[in-house]
């Protein structure tokens, strides 16, 4: 459905021409305010401070010309529509500018065609909008059900070691244990043998509690993540810092904090693969209209090749992507990785 009051910049240098557009558009009832401009200068300032639902461009102007003007509105939003409004032009270059993404040419000794002209280019363009619109929360809930079915997979897989392997893995470690007892020339190996299964029994352990969906209903997130540095302090020569000041997970849906969560032991797995970094930070306030986290070491870096790369960062851009976020990194060779996810304000709660 087309707006009641279109908004439109015409680029003509002529009094009469642009007069006469505007009678033709009213008398076609199509309600309008438009801006004007006669030259370079003024159609980038009108475009760049007055979004237009349409643009309306003569052919030839002093120094300017309508296929520069497309090449300019296109630099600023290749959606816009652009009509190109001129006394004569040839086939091919009608041809030509149609191809390079202008909506309609109207000559002017036919302007009564131009308010259908106007009407067909608001209307396509309102209906590749809304097409895109349907292909983002396509895209939107082909990665809600992704993370819903990585989720499932992990509590899985996490309760299958943690009630049967596991369990097994202990079984053998009592017969060892009786092993020991009845065949004392066999010591050393089952010693050794007994020291292997208590390393494969804890890093089954570390493995379920990483796979298993974390009870954000009986414990804060700011615990988790603490309970995630302890484990990461334990296990290497890692420093990180911890800070969530201003930051009230009440305010939070269990979606969000099992994201940050998720988030933080990804970034921080990636830290300890990759970064030879000394020490690490996390970082979650709120700022503004949103919330930002904020984690980062003080590493090799990356290069700018490589700092978008690995399926660890795309899981990460998928789930701020989900809330409507938004992900920084900032990285460069010898100075470190720093990853910002920013949510906004209005997708906390949801």
């Amino acid at each position: 459905m087309m707006k009641s009051v279109l908004h439109i910049v015409h680029l003509e240098d002529l009094d009469s021409d642009a007069e006469l557009v505007a009678y033709v558009l009213k008398k076609g009832g199509i309600n309008c305010v438009i801006r004007r401009a006669v030259n370079r200068q003024q159609f980038e300032e009108l475009l760049q401070y007055n979004r237009p639902d349409l643009i309306l461009s003569d052919h030839s102007l002093p120094y300017f010309n309508s296929q520069e003007a497309l090449q300019i509105a296109q630099s600023l939003d290749a959606s816009i529509p652009f009509i190109l409004i001129t006394s004569t032009v040839s086939e091919d270059y009608a041809v030509q500018i149609m191809k390079q993404g202008a909506s309609d040419y109207i000559l002017k000794d036919r302007m009564q065609r131009l308010p259908s002209a106007v009407t067909a280019a608001i209307e396509k363009h309102e209906a590749a909008t809304a097409l895109a619109r349907q292909r983002m929360l396509q895209e939107k809930l082909m990665v809600s059900t992704g993370i819903i079915a990585q989720e499932k997979v992990r509590n899985e897989i996490g309760v299958e070691l943690h009630d049967n392997i596991n369990q097994i893995l202990a079984a053998s470690k009592l017969f060892l244990d009786k092993a020991l007892k009845q065949k004392t020339e066999q010591e050393e190996l089952l010693l050794r043998s007994k020291e292997h299964l208590l390393k494969a029994i804890e890093e089954i352990r570390r493995l379920s509690h990483q796979s298993v969906t974390p009870s954000l209903e009986s414990i804060s997130l700011i615990q988790i993540i603490r309970d995630i540095i302890d484990d990461v302090h334990q296990s290497s020569s890692l420093q990180i810092s911890f800070s969530a000041d201003g930051f009230d997970e009440e305010q939070v849906s269990r979606e969000l904090k099992l994201a940050i969560y998720r988030i933080v032991q990804e970034q921080l797995s990636n830290i300890l693969k990759h970064s030879e970094a000394g020490n690490a930070f996390i970082r979650i306030y709120p700022d503004a209209q949103s919330l930002v986290l904020l984690i980062g070491d003080d590493g090799k870096g990356a290069s700018t090749e490589e700092k978008g790369n690995g399926i660890g960062l795309n899981n990460i851009k998928n789930r701020v992507g989900y809330f409507d976020g938004e992900l920084m990194i900032q990285t460069s060779p010898g100075n470190g990785f720093t990853l910002k996810a920013t949510i906004p304000a209005a997708k906390l709660a949801e």
